[in-house]
């Protein structure tokens, strides 16, 4: 009787540096560089990591190169720590919700500028972009500026930031308010984190708390500088009203959210998908803000549907 053992799959994975716009951004590149290439911008002050490695697998075993990176000012990339926006913080996020933008040192114009020059240091014509959250705003200028480089647009738990877009919940208001004291140990710091992330996932789809503490230790062990959180706040105040971009978009889209979302409230996703011309929409019930392993799998699905009306072969 002869038994047969399956070997894990060895995933490809490159990594590197794109050189653009005076920044070093980190990036890594998964799979087949044959493959429909899939591009995932990730959110506000979240490193590349927080793309999981099992969600990468996942489109890498559907025929997918997939590549993720480090924003400007988060993780491996450069950090501009020398530019601040003027006059305070509060104010900035004041004139956000009110429609109205501020002077910012950088905008997510220019990093829908970063994102396309990882494309090109890869040699990529052309790429299904997926964006979460802040990642969801670049992708919405992104696609809305460079229609050709766009074969399809997938936006995650994100906003047009328009006038009056629906804030975080007060409990979230306050959770963000929060901060861990200035001489919180390593440990201290990851608990916090842990906390914070726990509560915007929601109750009805947990992270297991040991997967989501390693990837937190994970990225403080990538980078400890958390600074940059704020200037890339800045520049979404900076930027404003992305539905100018709306009109700029040829390739199929799909938005997805959650139900539960505690950070940007699900009717942004409902609005954003009335604004967009033929974009699809699927909310996960009891979903809040971050990618369930539970729901990977569907997550997937909902994307290569969306692969799949632009012509790509998975």
């Amino acid at each position: 009787m002869q038994t047969t053992i399956e070997e894990p799959r060895t995933y490809v994975v490159r990594r590197g540096f794109a050189e653009v716009n005076d920044v070093r951004l980190a990036y890594e590149d998964w799979g087949d560089p044959a493959g429909e290439a899939v591009l995932l911008i990730m959110g506000l002050g979240a490193q590349l990591t927080f793309w999981p490695d099992v969600f990468c697998e996942m489109l890498v075993d559907a025929g997918c190169r997939v590549v993720r990176f480090d924003n400007r000012d988060v993780g491996l990339s450069t950090k501009l720590s020398d530019k601040e926006a003027p006059g305070p913080r509060w104010m900035r996020l004041l004139r956000c919700q009110l429609g109205l933008v501020s002077r910012a040192p950088y905008t997510l114009e220019d990093m829908a500028s970063d994102a396309e020059g990882v494309l090109d240091t890869l040699e990529i014509d052309r790429a299904h972009i997926v964006g979460a959250s802040m990642g969801g705003m670049i992708a919405q200028v992104f696609a809305g500026t460079r229609p050709e480089r766009t074969a399809s647009l997938s936006l995650l738990f994100t906003t047009a930031v328009q006038r009056f877009f629906a804030p975080p919940t007060p409990a979230t208001l306050a959770k963000l308010r929060e901060a861990p004291n200035p001489d919180a140990t390593l440990e201290e710091r990851i608990d916090f984190k842990v906390r914070t992330m726990a509560h915007s996932a929601g109750p009805c789809y947990p992270y297991p708390e040991d997967e989501l503490r390693e990837a937190i230790a994970t990225s403080f062990r990538r980078c400890d500088d958390s600074t940059g959180l704020l200037r890339q706040l800045d520049a979404i105040c900076g930027t404003g009203d992305l539905r100018r971009y709306h009109s700029g978009i040829t390739a199929p889209v799909t938005v997805i959210h959650g139900s539960a979302d505690p950070l940007i409230p699900c009717r942004n996703g409902r609005s954003l998908a009335k604004w967009i011309p033929g974009a699809t929409l699927t909310v996960f019930e009891g979903m809040g803000h971050s990618l369930p392993p539970a729901l990977l799998p569907d997550i997937a699905r909902t994307l290569f549907a969306n692969f799949e009306r632009a012509g790509a072969l998975v």
